[in-house]
């Protein structure tokens, strides 16, 4: 049942020190990665800004435990576009710390979905309301969420779908 809901309750218990709710004086953009694993709750408005009007933009929505042909590694996402220097965020869909507790070779922190600011542990509500906050679009299913210049470019599920110009 992984994924139906957040497990934040449980996973924030169990390994007290990995999960780092955020002042609201501290800025998302600003948090740089760490050698030990921290994982940053935030919302999509407060990611939202992390997003440049002279920079490509990937969000790509994590599911841990997933095993479609279109369920990558962070570190996969990362690598596919370093080349063209875009920055890449890595939004945790739900949480698990034996995955989350790893120091992934990332450009920017881990970052998992703010369960109490959406009201809601059912990962198909706070999902989506994160994804209207950071988009301003109500229907998107895909994983890579591609931001141009600034804004909302298109999704994707598979990664060969994207542009190679993109990559």
């Amino acid at each position: 049942m992984q994924g139906l809901f957040s497990y934040y309750n449980k996973y924030n218990a169990e390994t007290p020190g990995l999960f780092c709710k955020l002042d609201t004086t501290i800025s998302v953009c600003d948090i740089a990665r760490t050698n030990l694993p921290k994982v940053y709750i935030t919302n999509g408005v407060s990611l939202k800004k992390c997003i440049q009007q002279d920079r490509d933009a990937v969000f790509y929505i994590w599911g841990l435990k997933c095993s479609s042909k279109y369920c990558y590694s962070p570190e996969f996402i990362q690598d596919k576009f370093k080349m063209k220097q875009v920055d890449v965020f890595i939004k945790a869909e739900y949480y698990d710390s034996d995955l989350m507790n790893f120091n992934y070779n990332t450009q920017h922190p881990i970052f998992g979905i703010d369960t109490k600011y959406y009201r809601s542990d059912l990962t198909s509500k706070y999902l989506s309301r994160f994804i209207f906050d950071l988009t301003s679009r109500k229907q998107i299913y895909q994983r890579i969420i591609y931001f141009r210049k600034g804004v909302y470019y298109n999704s994707y599920d598979d990664i060969d779908a994207i542009p190679s110009v993109f990559l």
